[in-house]
C-alpha cells in the first residue's frame, strides 16, 4: 500500500512538499458479520504489520530542507505495526456482491526516531480509508 502527506503553504502559494511511502502489509483481522436476507453488515478488526519498501519525495523550493526537519530525512524504522478496523455493508444479488466499507489504521510504531534529542515526539502513520466494491462469486 501507499501512504504519505502533502504540505500546503497557504493561500495562492506555489510552494509544495509531497512524500509518498510504499509498504508491503499483512493484516490479521477478525471478521464478524450480521446477516439479514441479502444484506450483510460486517466488522473487521485486528493488528496490521508492514515493511517499508520505498519512498518518493518532491518539493519545489530547496530552502524548505533547511527549515523543516523531516524534509530529505530517510525513513528510519522499516518495520511498522498498528491496529486497524473497518465497518461495512454489502448486498448479495445472485453471484454478485456490492458493498461499501470504511476504516481506520492507527500506527503504533514511528517512521522516524523519537528520542529526546530527535526533532519528533511521534511520527506514527494514521490512515482513513473508504471502499466501494463489486465482487463476482464463482461456485
Amino acid at each position: 500500500s501507499q501512504c504519505g502527506w502533502a504540505d500546503d503553504y497557504g493561500y495562492q502559494s506555489p510552494d509544495y512538499y509531497r512524500r509518498t511511502m510504499s509498504f508491503a502489509e499483512i493484516p490479521f483481522l477478525m471478521h464478524a458479520y450480521l446477516e439479514s436476507g441479502k444484506a450483510r453488515f460486517f466488522l473487521n478488526a485486528g493488528p496490521k504489520f508492514g515493511y517499508f519498501l520505498q519512498e518518493t519525495e518532491s518539493y519545489n523550493n530547496e530552502d524548505f530542507a533547511y527549515f523543516h526537519p523531516y524534509y530529505n530525512k530517510a525513513v528510519e524504522t522499516y518495520f511498522q505495526w498498528g491496529i486497524m478496523g473497518n465497518v461495512g455493508f454489502e448486498f448479495h444479488f445472485g453471484q454478485m456482491v456490492c458493498g461499501v466499507s470504511g476504516g481506520y489504521y492507527y500506527g503504533l510504531s514511528d517512521i522516524f526516531h523519537n528520542r529526546v534529542t530527535d526533532p519528533f515526539v511521534a511520527s506514527s502513520i494514521q490512515q482513513i480509508n473508504g471502499r466501494f466494491f463489486i465482487l463476482f462469486q464463482t461456485n
